[in-house]
């Protein structure tokens, strides 16, 4: 559904904001005319959100600024359905012949406004654009490591690392849904953990990151539906997720499936990695998977002895040249027969 939710002269004209709550309805049509959301990754996801196709899992919201009935501006966030405390803000884009009014301004103000009385927690994001960057500061965003991705927190008291993500209760093993977007994103953009790798087939390293889990974490769901991988998290009792084992599935010339995956779990949880473990294994049996293989960085520590624990035997080593610096990292490569 849709509805104006503010109005605010500007010297072009009255800015117009409308809030849509999926499904847009007969907005929807306004929206294709003036936005191209294309039909892979995100575009693909707005599309189907904008549509209704993700109410059974997520709770989105979309601002969208008209100038004289034309839709100029727009924004908004992913949520998971029923318990939206946390949140990927993106989607922003304002028409160039339209930038430097203020436009966005107000549809930011109002998007952490509903973020806030929603229940939300922690917004998160991610963005290259300098401008842009500064004018998320301002308004509370801080960066998590690189400037490239920034977190906002609706209760400046709340230490968000260390309380949201403190034990609450035996975590519980589930097939990964695509209300989970912003919350893995929340959890491999974490600064307080020990593991410098966090998801090895898809290049997140802790301080060599260049943008916030959100590509990946699309690329987890859409192998997922395609049964080309996917991914298991564990949440706890809070309905947080706390840990997250993803694969991709790599398919032999001789027909035989083997699958690469990495894990990453919050400390306090670490004694639940063999859950987590045992469950993907009979994930990948279900995918007809014969090997399961894991790339680990040496000083990951609680990494390798949960792996061995579970039974995986090592099967090679290799030196891994870090992409910003001369470091060199010893990675070793271990692997379990499932089929």
């Amino acid at each position: 559904m849709h509805e104006v939710v503010n109005k605010v002269k500007l010297r072009d004209g009255d800015l117009t904001v409308v809030k849509v709550d999926p499904p847009a309805g007969s907005y929807l049509s306004k929206i294709d005319e003036a936005w191209q959301r294309g039909s892979q990754g995100f575009g693909a996801y707005v599309t189907n959100s904008l549509s209704g196709k993700m109410l059974a899992y997520t709770s989105d919201l979309y601002l969208f600024g008209e100038l004289n009935g034309k839709i100029v501006a727009w924004m908004g966030y992913i949520a998971p359905r029923n318990i939206g405390d946390v949140g990927t803000f993106g989607f922003v884009h304002t028409q160039p012949e339209h930038r430097g009014k203020g436009i966005s301004t107000v549809l930011l103000q109002i998007t952490l406004s509903e973020f806030e009385k929603r229940g939300g927690i922690a917004l998160h994001l991610a963005t290259r654009n300098p401008i842009a960057h500064h004018i998320y500061r301002k308004y509370g965003f801080h960066d998590l490591g690189t400037p490239m991705i920034m977190r906002y927190i609706t209760k400046a008291t709340l230490d968000f690392e260390r309380e949201y993500y403190a034990y609450n209760g035996k975590a519980s093993v589930r097939d990964v849904h695509w209300g989970d977007l912003p919350r893995l994103e929340s959890l491999y953009s974490i600064l307080i953990h020990p593991w410098l790798v966090r998801d090895y087939p898809r290049g997140v390293w802790k301080e060599d990151r260049k943008c916030a889990y959100e590509v990946e974490a699309v690329n987890i769901m859409e192998l997922e539906e395609k049964k080309r991988g996917g991914a298991l998290v564990m949440e706890n009792d809070s309905k947080r997720v706390v840990g997250c084992a993803a694969l991709i599935i790599n398919e032999a010339i001789t027909g035989k499936k083997s699958a690469d995956f990495d894990l990453f779990v919050i400390p306090s949880y670490f004694t639940e990695i063999p859950a987590l473990l045992k469950g993907l294994v009979i994930k990948a049996q279900a995918l007809e998977i014969e090997q399961l293989e894991i790339w680990i960085y040496s000083g990951d520590s609680d990494k390798l002895a949960a792996v061995k624990s579970a039974g995986f035997i090592k099967r090679g080593a290799k030196i891994e040249a870090r992409l910003d610096s001369k470091t060199e990292m010893p990675m070793e490569l271990y692997g379990v027969s499932v089929g």
